[in-house]
């Protein structure tokens, strides 16, 4: 299901399902799984936080046949920004 959230200043479409885990693991060549598992520790890596968050938003801009205008740089400043996200 594609979601919403308030991220860089606006609601961005968002999908965290098994499609934007497999387009993690095919991209980063890490185990999706195990790399949120880390979250749950609170050791998280910020490599692994950005990238999570990152192709969720793939995914759903992807859903949402919109184009996407920020790159994996943009998500860690908005993260930096509001962590909560």
């Amino acid at each position: 299901m594609t979601e919403s959230i308030n991220i860089g200043g606006e609601m961005r479409p968002v999908r965290f399902g098994l499609a934007a885990l497999l387009k993690y693991e095919q991209e980063t060549g890490r185990k999706a799984l195990a790399d949120f598992a880390e979250f749950g520790t609170g050791a998280v890596s910020i490599t692994v936080m950005v990238d999570m968050v990152y192709y969720g938003l793939a995914c759903g801009y992807q859903k949402a046949t919109k184009i996407m205008d920020f790159d994996k740089y943009d998500v860690a400043d908005w993260i930096g920004q509001d962590p909560s996200v």
